[in-house]
């Protein structure tokens, strides 16, 4: 008798809370990464057509960073040799979180394998608080079952 894994598929929301997620202190006036999320072994993202990203960034104070800061997302792999922009615009176009007609929706596909990562880049005027930074990201998670 032979085992044999399969693999489970199912929709998915990387946040600020999820254990693989790193939130950074961005520079100001520097293209600095402020989030980085670590793709786990065994497992793979795809970012559809459709699926959404939404941030939250903010200032020690706190207050919301300019809506005209540059943000840029980011699949590398996990030496950070090879990297792909798959979204970039000013911080106003990803800040909505609940208004379907006005949430950044992505209009391409990326496949996003185990160990590599996605990472957010933001220049803003001001530094960014990682304590406050609030990344919603909808995707397909797919993992193996590896029976043991």
């Amino acid at each position: 008798m032979t085992m044999q894994s399969s693999i489970v598929a199912n929709e998915f929301r990387i946040t600020q809370n999820d254990p693989n997620f790193t939130a950074y202190t961005g520079v100001a006036n520097t293209l600095t990464k402020v989030v980085q999320y670590s793709v786990p072994q065994s497992t793979a993202l795809k970012i559809r057509q459709g699926d959404v990203l939404s941030l939250d960034l903010q200032t020690g104070v706190p207050a919301q960073i300019v809506d005209g800061s540059q943000c840029r997302l980011v699949i590398t792999d996990a030496n950070e040799v090879y990297s792909n922009v798959i979204a970039e615009g000013t911080y106003q176009i990803f800040k909505e979180f609940t208004n379907r007609n006005t949430i950044y929706a992505f209009s391409s596909q990326y496949n996003v394998g185990a160990n590599m990562l996605i990472q957010l880049w933001v220049n803003a005027s001001t530094v960014i608080a990682s304590a406050n930074t609030v990344f919603q990201l909808s995707c397909v998670r797919a993992t193996a079952n590896v029976p043991v």
